[in-house]
């Protein structure tokens, strides 16, 4: 989602422009365009941007980087109730509360030109992105974005806060939820097995939508918590403590496939890094881009133990079934591998046997 420490020149003019804007002081576009550095892709970006400055006090939102970011009042205390149906009085995740302390983002996160944090008017962070009109992404996000109580069990698409058209671009405007859903790695059986089982659940629901995420590797998978690195200094059993909950985003790389076409794709736009990549996307020829999602999932899964194994310096608990699942969706031949349901559907007569 972002570059570490990258484009600061731009975030700083950025921020100046939006917070002249927020204040309603007078300010030439110039003025703080003239800071920004000279290429094709930034003046695009500061068009895009600049055609939506108007954005953040009309949908009272507090741009990262203004100081009233830093002086607003802290979030609601009392986490979500459903992770991916938050209420007005609840903060969009789990916090570790600290004495005089507000959470706030991370200084390690430098918004890239397309993306920006903010503040709604309760506190919360949320997640912008500006797309081009003509993106896909935000049309797939659309479709699947569900506030509802209704939403379905498995729909674990980031929440989503608005679509927000502007004269060049559409606003995303996401709940910011915690990097690092695998670090620490997962702390028991139980707890593997029923992550595991969101994970697949999440990407058997797109599928089912039509909808192929294209992307899948640690970095667009997040949970609903703050920060799970904290939980290094405590020692104890972290996900197993709450109703942890993970969530997919970065959908830039989706593909939507309509009812009844076929999911061969002839054209990829962009492909996880490795070793979340399916081989055949290695050159990319005409693939199943869902059949490839699968892959990354089972790589995901393969990377967990694997970091459980380097972090604890022994295998992790396991069972055969888990191992030999992940061996089916990791096959090198993309036909041999099963659907993201009939993953699923292992996987559920696996925790049925052994939880």
């Amino acid at each position: 989602m972002f570059h570490v420490l990258g484009r600061l020149t731009f975030a700083g003019a950025l921020s100046f422009l939006v917070i002249q804007l927020w204040t309603r002081r007078r300010v030439k576009p110039s003025d703080a365009l003239d800071l920004l550095p000279e290429s094709q892709d930034s003046r695009q970006s500061k068009d895009r941007w600049l055609s939506a400055s108007d954005f953040f006090p009309r949908q009272k939102l507090v741009p990262f980087g203004s100081p009233a970011y830093e002086s607003f009042p802290d979030p609601p205390r009392l986490p979500p109730r459903r992770a991916f149906v938050p209420q007005e009085d609840e903060d969009f995740v789990h916090r570790l509360w600290k004495v005089n302390t507000r959470p706030r983002v991370s200084l390690w996160i430098a918004p890239r030109a397309e993306h920006w944090m903010a503040l709604d008017r309760f506190g919360r962070n949320v997640y912008l992105k500006l797309c081009p009109r003509y993106s896909e992404e935000w049309q797939i996000l659309e479709y699947l974005a569900d506030s509802t109580p209704s939403r379905h069990p498995w729909n674990r698409t980031i929440p989503t806060r608005g679509f927000f058209r502007t004269r060049r671009s559409v606003v995303i405007v996401q709940a910011c939820w915690g990097t690092g859903a695998f670090s620490p790695t997962w702390d028991s059986l139980r707890t593997r097995l029923f992550l595991a089982r969101q994970l697949l659940q999440g990407l058997a629901y797109m599928h089912m939508m039509g909808v192929a995420h294209g992307d899948l590797h640690p970095e667009n998978i997040v949970c609903n918590h703050e920060d799970v690195r904290f939980s290094r200094k405590s020692g104890t059993s972290f996900q197993s403590t709450f109703d942890f909950q993970l969530a997919f985003i970065d959908f830039e790389n989706s593909v939507r496939v309509p009812a009844g076409h076929s999911q061969a794709i002839t054209t990829v736009f962009g492909i996880p890094p490795e070793p979340f990549a399916a081989p055949e996307l290695i050159p990319a020829d005409t693939v199943d881009l869902f059949a490839a999602d699968v892959f990354s999932a089972g790589q995901l899964l393969q990377f967990e133990l694997n970091g459980n194994t380097a972090d604890s310096g022994h295998d992790p608990p396991t069972v055969p079934g888990y191992l030999a699942l992940i061996a089916k969706m990791t096959a090198r031949v993309a036909p041999q591998r099963p659907s993201a349901l009939d993953a699923l559907g292992e996987l559920e007569q696996i925790i049925c046997d052994h939880i």
